[in-house]
């Protein structure tokens, strides 16, 4: 390829590496593989020690390793890094960090990871006087996005219900009175395949029990993928995927995430996001 740039590794402690090599192995092989930074490694003080055993042993070559280090120093270099940096008052230092222009990009940004998938019957935009039903499925973000949504409706007839996702198995979802609209959402999913994405049967069984609804509403915050772990999702009529917020633990960046879907719940901002993958035949990209 003739690439001549950074090579910059994939996170070294994720466990499709990490269960193969002992500690530092699986860094000392990327280095030879070519890559000039490795993020994340396990132990990074055993790393160096590993990658030092090579050098010194003749696994690995003193000129190679030097050549990567300067690739790494004039690259500093080119950005100024190798100065040291004027201080910067800690009063200001979020101001300059997040000017207005910055904080429209980070809205606009996170608008592409929301995508709707399917809106069927009109459901959306929903009205701020609507009495909605609200399930949400989760262990504790959820009750951020309720928070959020509340405050976007101009009407006390909010009902909420709140499952954690060790009580689905006898729970029965409240039901709308005049087709009002249905909003079920999916919180704290995981990312993993190896965990069905955070879909549990309980929650296979419980989207089962669904009646279809004219006015539903599904929004998993999750992996697309986990699209796929549900089951019959056509009896939905609206489906929003969201991968914003996904791996994020702050409650300050999950609030930013659940404002913006309210507001696009409420049509004040478009659904501009596009599914990165396909899923199956009905849930492709759009």
């Amino acid at each position: 390829m003739n690439f001549k740039g950074i090579l910059i590794s994939d996170a070294m402690d994720m466990k499709s590496v990490s269960d193969n090599l002992p500690i530092g192995f699986s860094e000392l092989n990327t280095i030879k593989a070519g890559t000039d930074l490795v993020e994340m490694p396990r132990n990074f003080e055993k790393s160096v020690e590993v990658i030092a055993q090579a050098v010194k042993n003749g696994h690995f070559s003193t000129a190679e390793l030097n050549r990567k280090v300067r690739k790494v120093l004039q690259l500093k270099v080119f950005f100024n890094l190798h100065q040291k940096c004027p201080h910067t008052p800690e009063q200001n230092l979020l101001r300059e960090l997040n000017p207005p222009e910055s904080v429209a990009l980070n809205i606009k940004l996170r608008q592409h990871t929301h995508c709707l998938l399917k809106n069927e019957h009109s459901s959306l935009p929903i009205s701020p006087l609507a009495k909605l039903v609200h399930v949400a499925i989760g262990n504790g973000s959820n009750v951020s996005f309720a928070e959020v949504l509340r405050a976007h409706l101009k009407t006390n007839d909010y009902e909420y219900k709140l499952l954690n996702f060790n009580n689905l198995e006898s729970e029965k979802t409240p039901i709308p009175e005049n087709e009002s609209p249905l909003l079920i959402t999916l919180h704290d999913l995981s990312v993993f395949p190896k965990d069905s994405y955070g879909i549990s049967q309980d929650i296979k069984n419980y989207i089962a029990q669904l009646k279809p609804n004219v006015n539903s509403v599904l929004i998993v915050f999750g992996n697309p993928y986990a699209l796929s772990e549900l089951g019959d999702i056509t009896k939905f009529s609206t489906i929003i995927c969201t991968m914003d917020g996904l791996r994020s633990n702050q409650l300050k960046e999950l609030k930013k995430t659940h404002t913006i879907i309210a507001q696009q719940l409420m049509g004040k901002i478009k659904f501009i996001g596009k599914m990165p993958v396909n899923i199956n035949v009905k849930m492709s990209m759009t």
